[in-house]
């Protein structure tokens, strides 16, 4: 018999993450908030302070973090972790803290733009879910990777790694609450047939990015920068998708089922014309054409000698982190400070679970600073 569990009380109903437009969201002006935001910004770490991780063995960074914000989480943590693993689950910890801060500080109406943005840690879930039951992994390797940092909390996401299919697990009312049954009919019918993963974990993506699109496009003009931040972010991850997949020789045909759709009539016509490049040395040409050359000139120098298309990731990476850094500096009394601030403590989590990991295997600092997005 499937079990039955309950998506978490939240001001995000399904009603409002469908795409539909319900007329426009007016943020308004909450200095309070912002303020708060802004003083959690100052807790971030310093790019300066990178340069003194990237020198400490693992003992020493956690000696090091444990004078910072993460030392509640690492101290919680300590009875059962150690090393690598302690500073996982204490990050991991800590991003969950941050996020249920965020929505008590705020209002209902920032608290929609908080959730719906940390929605993409429920899709990361999910997918990590469905990837460790399609490699049949035991239900505590795949608990140990999860963040509950989201809508779907820590017990909802456990209950639904107990559930024994994929299939069952999608049609779970947890699940149905946050995404509707009905978008998900025919990628998990192709999955039924295929077991092609990547599709069905597409299908989740693009159903967060078409959520997402739905409701930056009801923002008021206070959103514009909101709009624009993720216009930028949704087109890079399609530049990335198509690179990628122009790497491993998949035609256009199936390479446009991948990629996501934007309301910017541009934008689509630009990403219309990556498509329609010949190899991925094509694609950079155009990106050249397309004001990107400085920005990802790292990447594509890593590219010529390496075919590695991860230096492009970052450089890209480290542009939308200037961009929501730039917003921030721009509006500091806006909602502008709470995008700015929630992508660069996504990015900090992310750099020292990297740091961490790579000093466990002893990887030299030149590798480590290049993938880190500072």
């Amino acid at each position: 018999m499937q079990e039955t569990v309950t998506l978490e009380s939240s001001s995000l109903k399904n009603e409002e993450i469908v795409m539909q437009n319900k007329g426009m969201i007016r943020l308004g002006k909450y200095p309070y908030t912002y303020v708060r935001v802004a003083v959690m910004r100052t807790l971030l770490i310093k790019p300066a302070e990178y340069e003194r991780l990237l020198k400490m063995s693992v003992p020493e960074i956690i000696r090091y973090l444990e004078e910072t914000e993460y030392k509640t989480e690492i101290d919680q943590l300590a009875l059962n972790y150690s090393g690598t693993e302690l500073i996982d689950q204490a990050l991991n910890k800590n991003i969950v803290k941050t996020f249920q801060k965020l929505r008590r500080i705020s209002t209902k109406t920032l608290q929609k733009l908080v959730e719906i943005y940390f929605m993409r840690k429920d899709m990361h879930n999910l997918k990590t879910i469905m990837r460790g039951k399609f490699t049949k992994s035991s239900n505590k390797e795949i608990e140990f990777l999860l963040v509950p940092a989201g809508l779907l909390t820590e017990d909802t996401l456990a209950a639904l790694v107990k559930i024994g299919s994929i299939e069952d697990m999608l049609r779970n009312k947890a699940i149905t609450q946050l995404i509707p049954s009905e978008y998900l009919k025919s990628s998990l019918g192709e999955f039924n047939k295929t077991k092609d993963i990547a599709k069905l974990e597409n299908a989740l993506d693009k159903f967060y990015f078409n959520t997402l699109i739905s409701f930056v496009a009801r923002l008021s003009s206070q959103g514009m920068l909101f709009r624009e931040f993720i216009t930028a972010e949704i087109e890079i991850l399609n530049i990335m998708t198509i690179m990628r997949l122009k790497r491993e020789g998949i035609p256009k045909k199936e390479l446009i089922e991948f990629i996501i759709s934007s309301p910017d009539k541009r934008q689509q016509r630009k990403i219309h014309g990556i498509l329609n490049a010949a190899s991925v040395d094509a694609v950079i040409e155009k990106l050249k054409k397309l004001g990107y050359a400085q920005i990802i000139k790292a990447g594509i120098d890593e590219y010529k000698k390496s075919a590695s298309l991860t230096t492009i990731e970052m450089d890209f990476k480290r542009y939308l982190l200037k961009k929501t850094l730039l917003f921030g500096h721009k509006n500091p009394l806006s909602v502008d400070t709470i995008l700015s601030f929630m992508f660069a403590k996504d990015m900090e989590i992310r750099n020292l679970q990297l740091l961490i990991k790579c000093k466990q295997f002893n990887m030299p600092e030149n590798f480590i600073r290049e993938q880190m997005v500072i």
